[in-house]
C-alpha cells in the first residue's frame, strides 16, 4: 500500500546518518505513550541529533495510543526524523480501520483493535493514526547499506537471507515452543539486523566475531517491562520503565527469553543488564 501524497510523513524519509547523528532504534511501543515520551526526551538530552526508527507495533494493547500519535506527528512536523517499519499489529490496526470504513460493525473487531480505536476516537486521533499506519505498513524494512544495518519488525529466514525472505515473514516470524530462534541460526551475512516482536527480559545483542549481527529491542514495555532504544553508532542501549498494565495482560502468555549473555558469540552490554524485567513479558 502506498501512503497518500501530502502526508507529513512523506517528507521525513532520511536514508542514512552520514551527517554525524546517531540512529536510535526503538522497540515495540504498543500504545505506551508515556514511556515513548520519556524515551524520546532522554534521546533528546543524550543524543539530540539522533534519528528515531521504531520497529513497529505502535498503537494496540497499551492505554495511550493517542499520545503515541501526538508524539510521532509532532516530531515529524518539527523536522526531527522519525520512522517506523511494519509490525503485525500495525497491519491488524489498519485493517480494522478499513473494515469500519467499509461498514463493518465496531463490535466485530478484535478486542485490542476495538479498544485502541475507541481511545483514538475519544481523543480525535483517528486520522493521525491512519496517516502513520499507512506510511508504516508500506515500509517493511529500513536499510542503511553504507552503515550495514537493517531494521525490521520480526526477522528473517536465515536460509533465505534478507532479500529472499518474504515480507510476511519479516513482520511475523517467531519460533514455536521447542524451536530455535531465527537469530541463533543467522551468520551475520546480511549485516546488523535490529528487530522486536519477541519480548525479551533484557535487550538481546548477538555477536559474531565480536561484531553485533542481531539485536532485539522488544523488552516488553506493555507487559510491565521497559521501552528500549539501541544506538547503532555507539552500540549501546537506553531504556525507560514501562507502565504497569497487569489488568490488560493477555490470558495466553509465553515465557520471555532470558538474557543472552551465556550464549556463545553473544554479549549484552553492562547497561542492558540493568533493564528491569518486572513481570514476564507476554507474546506480542
Amino acid at each position: 500500500m502506498t501512503p497518500p501524497s501530502g502526508h507529513i510523513f512523506d517528507s521525513i524519509a532520511p536514508t542514512g546518518s552520514d551527517d554525524g547523528s546517531d540512529v536510535a532504534i526503538i522497540g515495540d511501543v504498543h500504545g505506551c505513550g508515556a514511556s515513548l515520551e520519556a524515551l524520546l526526551d532522554r534521546l533528546d538530552r543524550e543524543c539530540p541529533r539522533s534519528r528515531s526508527v521504531l520497529v513497529g507495533d505502535l498503537f494496540t494493547k497499551g492505554d495511550t495510543p493517542e499520545v503515541v500519535v501526538e508524539l510521532m506527528l509532532a516530531r515529524a512536523a518539527s523536522g526531527r526524523p522519525i520512522e517506523a517499519v511494519c509490525g503485525n499489529h500495525d497491519r491488524r490496526m489498519l485493517a480494522a480501520m478499513l473494515a469500519i470504513e467499509h461498514g463493518a460493525p465496531v463490535e466485530d473487531l478484535p478486542r485490542a483493535e476495538r479498544r485502541c480505536l475507541d481511545r483514538l476516537e475519544r481523543h480525535g486521533r483517528v486520522a493521525g493514526a491512519r496517516e502513520i499506519l499507512e506510511a508504516t505498513v508500506a515500509r517493511v524494512e529500513i536499510r542503511d547499506p553504507d552503515a550495514g544495518w537493517t531494521v525490521l519488525h520480526a526477522g528473517i529466514d536465515p536460509r533465505l537471507g534478507l532479500d529472499g525472505t518474504p515480507d510476511e515473514v519479516k513482520w511475523s516470524i517467531k519460533a514455536r515452543p521447542g524451536e530455535r530462534h531465527w537469530w541463533d541460526c543467522y551468520d551475520g551475512g546480511d549485516g546488523l539486523l535490529v528487530f522486536g516482536h519477541k519480548p525479551v527480559t533484557a535487550p538481546m545483542r548477538r555477536c559474531v566475531e565480536r561484531c553485533p549481527v542481531a539485536v532485539n529491542v522488544d523488552t516488553g514495555c506493555v507487559y510491565g517491562g521497559a521501552l528500549t532504544a539501541y544506538l547503532v553508532g555507539e552500540d549501546r542501549f537506553l531504556w525507560v520503565p514501562g507502565p504497569d498494565v497487569a489488568e490488560e495482560r493477555p490470558a495466553r502468555r509465553t515465557r520471555p527469553i532470558t538474557r543472552e549473555a551465556d550464549r556463545r558469540d553473544s554479549t549484552v552490554p553492562q547497561e542492558a543488564s540493568a533493564v528491569p524485567g518486572r513481570r514476564p513479558a507476554g507474546s506480542s
